[in-house]
C-alpha cells in the first residue's frame, strides 16, 4: 500500500501537526488595569498597606532588579504608576 514507512510517518507526522494547529485557542489579552488610577488613596492604603508614594518610592529601589523582556526595556516603571 505505502511505497515507504518514512513516506507515511512523515504523513502521519504533518496530519498530527496540523491538528495541533487548528486545535489552538487564540490567545485572550486581558486589559491590565492600573490600581494608582483605579483607587482612591484611602482605597490603595486599604488595598496595599502602603500609599501611592510609598509604592512609588519601592519600585525606585526595585524596578532595576526586574526582568524585563526586550520589548519591555524601555518600559519605565515610575512613568506608569
Amino acid at each position: 500500500m505505502y511505497s515507504s514507512s518514512s513516506e507515511f510517518t512523515s504523513s502521519s507526522d504533518e496530519e498530527l501537526i496540523e491538528m495541533v494547529r487548528r486545535r489552538r485557542h487564540p490567545k485572550v489579552f486581558k486589559e491590565r488595569r492600573n490600581p494608582f488610577k483605579q483607587f482612591s488613596d484611602e482605597e490603595f492604603f486599604e488595598r496595599f498597606r502602603f500609599t501611592k508614594d510609598g509604592v512609588n518610592e519601592i519600585l525606585g529601589y526595585i524596578e532595576d532588579s526586574f526582568p524585563m523582556k526586550n520589548f519591555l526595556k524601555d518600559f519605565d516603571l515610575q512613568k506608569t504608576v
